[in-house]
């Protein structure tokens, strides 16, 4: 069975921690905590770096929701369908950590349009996402595939992920991005 262990692992203090079932209500209770954890005086965040935690803790849940759990044409057995969501502090950085379930055949473009992504330097990425955005194409989840781009260009570093092997059928996709704070 799948542990926290074989994820991407996390090296810092856990702020934040979330394993289980996952909902758009779950999602909301997710940020709230979220807010209030990267408002704690001690941890001592600049402003800048609360909001963008906060819009890429948005993103990843959402990626999360859209990608993996949404019932409409769903891959995922009902008791696949959960995720992780972490917050974690260390000296100069917080890391941000997502995951979830997804189907065998996904992973060979998920990790290809994530390599593609993480080998483009920042200028190029940005015409990437003004050319994606212009384009006005969405997927059948009504998403335009601006979030990965987005991730990266507001962290200014590589998406790391790890896909781990579940089954046959099915495989555990974590994420982990990282803020100098």
């Amino acid at each position: 069975m799948l542990n926290r262990e074989k994820t991407i692992i996390e090296e810092e203090s856990n702020l934040l921690f979330y394993w289980g079932k996952f909902s758009i209500s779950i999602k909301d209770e997710i940020l709230e905590k979220l807010e209030k954890t990267v408002n704690q005086k001690e941890l001592e965040l600049s402003k800048s770096i609360k909001k963008r935690v906060y819009h890429l803790s948005v993103e990843l849940l959402l990626n999360s929701y859209h990608h993996a759990i949404l019932p409409e044409e769903n891959l995922l057995p009902e008791n696949l369908r959960s995720i992780h969501f972490g917050l974690g502090n260390k000296e100069q950085t917080v890391s941000i950590y997502c995951g979830n379930f997804i189907p065998n055949e996904q992973i060979e473009s998920l990790t290809n349009r994530l390599n593609f992504l993480n080998s483009l330097p920042l200028e190029k990425l940005k015409e990437l996402y003004q050319t994606t955005l212009a384009n006005g194409s969405y997927s059948v989840r009504g998403t335009a595939g601006l979030g990965w781009i987005d991730i990266i260009k507001k962290t200014k570093s590589p998406i790391q992920f790890k896909m781990v092997d579940y089954d046959k059928h099915f495989s555990y996709f974590s994420v982990k991005i990282s803020l100098e704070k």
